[in-house]
């Protein structure tokens, strides 16, 4: 069903931001896609064996999935800007392509995640999806009758992702509540693991 709404958007998009503005579009998201993977390096996969392993201690691994992933996420953030300022045709794409790259300084918040899996609770992973895919997907048609452009959508694709996260966070910590304070003392067992298998 999640499908749907995105043959929705594609179609919207394509047809709001013409050839050329798509293409355009595509480029600038297709850059923070790329940069996605250098902010996890395969911690978060490490960090749901940790957790389930050892459940008394899972409020010590997500925190510090969560505070590595943000100590990793603002340096991914600067580079992927610096890329996207210099692939940039004009200050419109300028614009979106900055607008897109500050999802990956929400994709810390969003590994409270983790509680949801070591508890096999895929339906809250789908429920987040599905919150984000109806309000990316309003914002869309709403943006696409109003003749808006590339940043307008920009904005509006950080916006979902900002109320889905969120929704995220509250859900997850309503299931183990993580700890922040003292869980960089986890952060070398994750990385020693995660690191390789993210390379």
């Amino acid at each position: 069903l999640n499908l749907v709404p995105g043959i929705v958007v594609t179609v919207l998009l394509t047809r709001s931001l013409g050839d050329a503005g798509f293409g355009e579009w595509s480029t600038a998201l297709a850059i923070v896609q790329i940069a996605t993977p250098f902010g996890d390096f395969g911690l978060e996969q490490v960090a749901v064996r940790k957790a389930a392993a050892a459940r008394h201690e899972e409020r010590d691994w997500i925190g510090a999935l969560i505070t590595l992933r943000l100590a990793f996420a603002l340096p991914v953030a600067i580079a992927t800007a610096i890329v996207q300022l210099v692939v940039a045709k004009d200050a419109q794409m300028a614009a979106t392509g900055l607008l897109l790259t500050g999802t990956l300084l929400l994709a810390p918040l969003s590994m409270t995640r983790v509680a949801f899996q070591t508890r096999v609770r895929n339906d809250l992973t789908i429920l987040v999806l599905t919150v984000n895919s109806i309000l990316w997907t309003a914002a869309v048609v709403a943006i696409a009758a109003t003749d808006g452009g590339m940043v307008w959508f920009a904005a509006a694709f950080l916006a979902s992702a900002v109320c889905s996260v969120g929704v995220g966070v509250f859900l997850g910590s309503r299931l183990s509540r993580p700890t922040m304070r003292g869980s960089r003392r986890l952060w070398r067992e994750l990385a020693r693991i995660g690191v390789p298998i993210g390379v």
